[in-house]
């Protein structure tokens, strides 16, 4: 409270010079004494109940880091309460709401999943992991409009490797093999030293006919993976085929505030 405000309340109600004891305030001063009192008491109350308030986003990352490193020791029932208490205490972090999409995927809980990815779209919508998530998400669940719309969107905001592939992916599955070869090329341009993507490749262009670039990207598939000597090959199909592996390797847990993207893994919150 402004110092000269003080002194002029106090010249309002101090006693004259020459009482020393006995003083008994007027109704005035008692007046004065009371709204001051109740004053200084609400400004202390508001002072803390602000000070409080400004922690919030401190004392939510507190949370949001624990369940960054429990997603990362695998224990993603631990990290979605942990991301609850985050957003308990701060629901405006769009990577708080990311990473428990992230987490209840991984636990098999599509519905929560997508849920929270759409919330952390609304708390930023230039949120491309977000966008690559669910669309992944929608490509499990066979519905490759809505997976390419939000493959499509990530892309736009943010290209990278792991994007164009996973958009390639969501072509293989809506039948539209030349545009997805497309996208391969895309990612492998971005990603020129990534086995999986010209696996997926290859197998596009073999669906196409095209049996002498199916044996190009088999070949530097190979190459990539075994740093050059020979090994036996393993045909890696495409959404739609038998079941294989034709993602990217899983990644460490990233911690960091600005982690680059990738699929299923937590992330902190990207500039807006």
């Amino acid at each position: 409270m402004d110092r000269s405000l003080l002194q002029r309340l106090w010249d309002a109600v101090k006693p004259p010079p020459s009482v020393r004891e006995g003083w008994k305030p007027t109704p005035r001063q008692k007046r004065i004494l009371i709204a001051t009192g109740c004053a200084l008491v609400a400004a202390i109350v508001a002072t803390g109940v602000w000070s409080y308030i400004a922690s919030a986003p401190d004392r939510a990352k507190v949370q949001f880091d624990w369940g960054i490193q429990e997603m990362g020791a695998g224990a993603n029932r631990d990290a979605v309460a942990s991301f609850d208490r985050s957003i308990s205490i701060w629901p405006h972090n769009p990577a708080a709401f990311y990473n428990r999409g992230v987490a209840h995927h991984l636990l098999g809980e599509a519905d929560a999943a997508i849920a929270d990815l759409s919330r952390a779209i609304e708390e930023n919508p230039r949120y491309g992991q977000a966008y690559t998530e669910r669309g992944r998400i929608f490509e499990e669940r066979s519905d490759p409009a809505r997976a390419m719309q939000d493959l499509s969107h990530s892309v736009d905001l943010e290209p990278s490797a792991n994007d164009y592939f996973q958009l390639g992916q969501g072509y293989v599955v809506a039948g539209q093999l030349q545009k997805a070869v497309e996208e391969f090329d895309l990612a492998i341009r971005e990603q020129p030293d990534a086995p999986y993507i010209y696996r997926a490749r290859g197998e596009a262009k073999r669906r196409l006919g095209d049996l002498a670039g199916y044996q190009a990207d088999r070949d530097l598939s190979v190459k990539l993976e075994t740093g050059g000597f020979p090994r036996a090959w393993v045909d890696v199909p495409l959404p739609g085929g038998p079941p294989a592996e034709t993602g990217p390797p899983a990644t460490a847990v990233r911690s960091n505030s600005h982690g680059a993207p990738a699929p299923s893994h937590p992330e902190a919150p990207p500039s807006r």
